[in-house]
C-alpha cells in the first residue's frame, strides 16, 4: 500500500481560493501582504495554494487587512481546518468519521 501525502481538502482549497481572491480584491500583492504581517512572502502563496494551513489568529490577521465583511470572514472562519474538532484518529468529526470505528471522532 503506497501513503499519499496529505493534500488539502475541498473546504482549504476553497479557503486558500478565498483568501487569494480577499487579497487581490484587497489590491495588495503577496509580498505586501507578507511585509505588513511580518511573514515570509512563500507563507503567503502556502496559504494561498493550500499547501500549509492557517492558524486561527494568522487568518483573523489576514482577514482584517483584507477588510473582510463580517459575513464573509465567518464563513471563511468555517472553512479554517483549526475551527474543526478532530478525534483520536485525526479526522474532523462529526460527518467525517467511517461508521463504526470505535471511540474514532466521539
Amino acid at each position: 500500500m503506497t501513503i499519499q501525502p496529505e493534500t488539502p481538502s475541498v473546504r482549504e482549497r476553497q479557503l486558500a481560493l478565498e483568501l487569494r481572491e480577499a487579497r487581490v480584491g484587497a489590491q495588495l500583492p503577496g509580498s505586501e501582504t507578507a511585509r505588513i504581517l511580518g511573514w515570509s512572502a512563500s507563507k503567503v502563496s502556502r496559504i494561498e495554494t493550500g499547501r500549509i494551513g492557517i492558524s486561527p489568529t494568522d487568518l483573523d490577521r489576514l482577514l482584517e487587512l483584507y477588510q473582510v465583511p463580517d459575513e464573509q470572514a465567518r464563513y471563511l472562519r468555517r472553512l479554517a481546518p483549526a475551527a474543526r474538532t478532530r478525534g483520536w484518529c485525526g479526522m474532523p468529526t462529526p460527518t467525517h468519521c467511517p461508521p463504526g470505528t470505535p471511540g474514532c471522532c466521539d
